[in-house]
């Protein structure tokens, strides 16, 4: 495997490492087949238009159509992450996550941050005082008609969520924006190991990782916790329950994944944009004020290169 990692710790360039990866992670839209009933909504969007339409027939309804935490904003990255992938254009977006050339002037951000706030009126009440985990109870309680998640937190649903949750959900990609990004991306990250150039056991080293991310650990970390490694055709579909199945076959049909936001932007990038962003769901600002403010810290990293 080849990982492209971005990284304002480490590096200021993008770098190459050989590595082997470990575990799937990905975001996609999950659902409560039984109050999109309820609400008469027969479709699952497709489109962004789709989803708001679904959203405010939940509304309509007295559903919240959305689970949304975001005291950690780390939760909002992930919104922001995917509607930026999808609403600029693929060159200038890598060119922007590089802290030594980004400008964050294309349009596009903005309008990732307008259709952003079409969202907050289907959002769970005061979303910056909740926690994601808080979040995702309400929501497996039957609170709200969708949320957002992470593939990792699948096995949540069958230790946590009740009986009546299990056997009434789905999964949807993320709504197709019709923006001038790749729409057929995923947000996530590729988790996997690096072995050190410099290490003193690079065989050792080797052999343990094969070990660690090979079919039979893969198998026994499914069974104990949930989680599935980066193997192809680990399973076959009557090995693991319905989620985690459809969860897969989203990330085998996705062309390519786009990384979490805050994990590929430069720490002082982030913190900036992290408390705009929460001053937008609380209303406080705008879309264009936020991404002023970003393109100010933006400028500041760059000086520094």
């Amino acid at each position: 495997m080849i990982s492209y990692i971005l990284s304002s710790n480490l590096s200021c360039m993008r770098v190459v490492f050989y590595g082997t990866p470990y575990r799937i992670d990905a975001k996609s839209c999950t659902i409560v087949i039984f109050l999109f009933e309820k609400a008469g909504v027969d479709f699952v969007p497709e489109t962004w238009e789709e989803f708001l339409v679904a959203c405010e027939k939940l509304k309509k309804a007295g559903i919240t159509p959305i689970a949304f935490g975001n005291e950690q904003p780390w939760a909002i990255s992930h919104y922001i992450g995917t509607l930026n992938q999808k609403s600029v254009p693929e060159d200038v977006w890598l060119k922007d996550l590089d802290p030594a050339k980004g400008t964050w002037d294309h349009p596009g951000y903005v309008e990732a941050l307008k259709m952003f706030t079409q969202l907050i009126p289907y959002f769970s009440q005061f979303p910056n005082a909740i926690k994601h985990a808080e979040a995702r109870a309400n929501f497996f309680a039957g609170g709200s008609a969708m949320m957002y998640v992470e593939i990792v937190e699948i096995p949540y649903v069958y230790r946590d969520a009740p009986v009546e949750f299990q056997e009434n959900w789905g999964m949807f990609v993320f709504p197709n924006t019709g923006g001038p990004g790749n729409q057929n991306y995923l947000t996530g990250y590729p988790e996997g190991f690096v072995i050190s150039a410099d290490t003193k056991y690079p065989e050792q080293s080797l052999r343990f990782l094969k070990y660690l991310t090979g079919r039979e650990v893969g198998r026994r970390e499914y069974a104990e916790v949930g989680y599935l490694n980066g193997i192809k055709n680990l399973f076959d579909e009557d090995e693991v329950d319905p989620g985690t199945w459809d969860a897969v076959q989203l990330v085998m049909k996705a062309e390519a994944m786009a990384n979490w936001l805050d994990s590929s932007l430069h720490a002082r990038i982030w913190d900036v944009y992290s408390v705009q962003l929460q001053m937008l769901v609380d209303g406080v600002t705008t879309p264009e004020k936020v991404m002023q403010e970003v393109r100010k810290a933006a400028d500041r990293v760059r000086a520094e290169f």
